[in-house]
């Protein structure tokens, strides 16, 4: 049988003293996770449209602030899909002649 010891309940303000915060942002719940989920699927559906659009672009599309779709492709790892054409093939051209006459 383990014996634990519990700390005794500390008040919210000798805690947010502790923490060095303000006791005010302990009660502090952040609404932006759920507006870049709403997002999210927004930016993912433009992309299944158009699979070659940048954030500037999917930006226009969604009538926002391109900085707002920049972070929340950065945050969800979304990357656009680019179609990079391959380059030519370089041939091989002889640089050591040889001279005949001496």
């Amino acid at each position: 049988m383990a014996i634990t010891v519990h700390a005794p309940p500390k008040s919210k303000t000798a805690l947010a003293h502790e923490l060095g915060v303000s006791r005010q942002s302990l009660y502090y719940v952040p609404t932006l996770p759920t507006k870049d989920m709403l997002l999210k699927s927004d930016i993912e559906s433009v992309m299944t449209e158009n699979p070659a659009y940048g954030h500037k672009r999917i930006a226009m599309e969604l009538g926002i602030n391109k900085k707002r779709v920049l972070r929340v492709m950065k945050l969800f790892n979304l990357t656009v899909k680019r179609k990079r054409k391959k380059k030519p093939e370089k041939i091989k051209m002889r640089t050591h002649y040889i001279c005949e006459t001496f």
